[in-house]
């Protein structure tokens, strides 16, 4: 009867001691987490609001206020985190695991029943967590904000843009390849700042095209105004050894 108690006992130790440990590392490493993935995103979120001051109180954008340049960088907030969360918890859960290692701590926490294979099971299972945190940002809450966003600016500055470079395409056709940048699209559906760069089969530019306005046809073909074309030599392939 002695014995079985003593064996009770060992085994409720043993899972208290699991349990505290669990609660210590997933404590840290939250932590540490936190200030990291805050820390980057503060500095996006200075980036992007000084890139929106220079659109208020601009010509067409002069309804775009400060409180609405405001409200677009808090809205693209949630991109930037999908993107930098894998980032934050590496760092994070380094920081973590090499402070315990300096202090000691960990050796202390392997002599309580932290073994290898604990400790990574411990450690998979809080990466499991932001795993399906990182996918829930991404597929979900990412892109409802930026769609939210992007209407916001629309309504205030008559046009949605696509990041800095705008959006891109590529179409590729027996002949020739295609790529499409397209910098913003007004509110009455004309595309601005659009450039066309051709290349043929091999990879090799051909020419390039830029124009400060394209409309939509009603066979969806474009009409590009005021446009600038630059045609580049062919390739002489014999010339070039090849």
């Amino acid at each position: 009867m002695a014995h079985a108690f003593t064996r009770l006992h060992l085994f409720t130790s043993k899972v208290i001691n699991v349990k505290t440990i669990r609660r210590l590392i997933y404590g840290e490493v939250l932590s540490a987490v936190a200030f990291v993935t805050l820390g980057f995103l503060s500095l996006f979120f200075f980036f992007d609001f000084v890139e929106e001051i220079q659109s208020i109180g601009r010509h067409a954008a002069a309804q775009y206020k400060l409180i609405h340049a405001l409200s677009f960088v808090a809205l693209m907030t949630p991109s930037h985190l999908y993107e930098l969360l894998p980032i934050a918890v590496l760092i994070g859960t380094i920081f973590v695991m090499a402070r315990l290692a300096q202090s000691s701590e960990f050796t202390i926490l392997r002599t309580s029943g932290l073994g290898p294979g604990r400790a990574l099971k411990t450690l998979l299972l809080l990466g499991l967590g932001f795993v399906v945190l990182t996918f829930a940002i991404g597929d979900y809450v990412a892109p409802m904000a930026d769609r939210t966003g992007q209407l916001l600016k629309a309504r205030y500055q008559g046009r949605i843009t696509v990041g800095q470079t705008g959006a891109w395409l590529k179409e590729k056709q027996a002949y020739a390849q295609y790529a499409v940048n397209v910098n913003a699209l007004e509110s009455d559906g004309s595309m601005r700042s659009v450039r066309i760069f051709e290349f043929d089969n091999q990879g090799f530019l051909m020419s390039t095209m830029e124009a400060d306005s394209a409309y939509f046809g009603e066979d969806e073909s474009w009409s590009l105004q005021q446009v600038k074309r630059t045609e580049f030599p062919a390739r002489d392939n014999t010339a070039a050894g090849i």
